[in-house]
């Protein structure tokens, strides 16, 4: 009977200790899942599949570390770093299996690129580390592109593409602004405009 509540005693304080380190967990899961696409880019169910749960996971990452007062300097490293490998892996995934679709949008996707690379060396010359930022029209930018992908993976519809593209620039351009602005911007900062508040 002691030996039983013991036991349960340690499973609780184990669970404690490991509950923390769930959003990281996610995170990472993120980021296999993410390199998983390459995998199996030749099943648009399954690459469907993956891509629902690599924005799940971004999404439970966030909502957990904020409930449950989980956030860390790791974290939020690991949350940005998730979401560049996610990110690229998809430009590589449209780059090789619909590359109709990156001719038609190449030079808007081109400066979306070299503005976002702009603004990580900017980022890197100013504090020696690399991060995104996680600004309300980056978190849009994200869900729409998130919706827009889904639904080209499985309808192959270009007509929205367009409309993602100029949202995704004008997000890009917003990183930049506060890159090149602030020395070392708070990576939670809702926007350009909030940046005084960050600080």
């Amino acid at each position: 009977m002691l030996d039983g509540r013991y036991r349960a005693q340690r499973e609780r304080i184990l669970v404690m200790k490991l509950l923390p380190h769930i959003p990281n967990l996610l995170s990472v899961i993120r980021i296999a899942l993410a390199l998983s696409i390459i995998i199996f880019a030749n099943n648009n169910k399954f690459v469907f599949c993956i891509v629902l749960l690599c924005g799940l996971t971004d999404v439970l990452d966030g909502y957990i570390a904020r409930k449950y007062h989980f956030e860390s300097k790791l974290g939020a490293k690991l949350d940005s770093l998730g979401d560049y490998v996610f990110f690229l892996i998809l430009v590589l995934y449209f780059f090789i299996w619909h590359i109709d679709l990156i001719k038609d949008n190449s030079i808007l996707i081109g400066i979306i690129i070299i503005v976002r690379l702009l603004s990580l060396f900017i980022c890197w010359i100013n504090n020696r580390k690399i991060y995104s930022l996680h600004t309300i029209s980056n978190k849009i930018t994200g869900l729409l592109l998130f919706i827009g992908i889904l639904v080209e993976i499985l309808s192959e519809r270009k007509d929205i593409i367009l409309f993602l593209l100029v949202i995704a620039l004008i997000s890009a351009f917003e990183e930049l602004m506060i890159m090149i602005i602030e020395k070392e911007p708070d990576i939670n900062i809702k926007s350009i405009f909030h940046r005084e508040r960050s600080v």
